[in-house]
């Protein structure tokens, strides 16, 4: 599923990680804020790009399935298994 005009790419993420399974909204903001070196307290909420109740509910109903959204500057592709994928956007 990609939300939000993410396009999805074929280049490799400037972070990957699996935390918790499935993925958070925690733990995308902390995926992020490793990509960026900022702080994750730093970082605008995780709600401002993504509704995180109906991502939450995403998962809890299909657990091997994946959702792809922007957040800032990146695309975030979160998976079912905890894998948080943070790509840059093309300018």
């Amino acid at each position: 599923m990609v939300l939000d005009g993410a396009k999805e790419r074929d280049t490799d993420p400037l972070l990957s990680s699996t935390e918790t399974a499935p993925p958070t909204a925690e733990s995308i903001v902390d995926a992020v804020a490793a990509a960026t070196g900022s702080p994750p307290s730093e970082l605008p909420p995780l709600y401002d790009a993504v509704d995180t109740g109906a991502l939450d509910r995403f998962f809890d109903s299909t657990a091997h399935s994946t959702v792809t959204f922007r957040y800032l500057d990146f695309r975030v592709t979160a998976a079912g298994d905890g894998t948080v994928e943070v790509y840059p956007l093309d300018g």
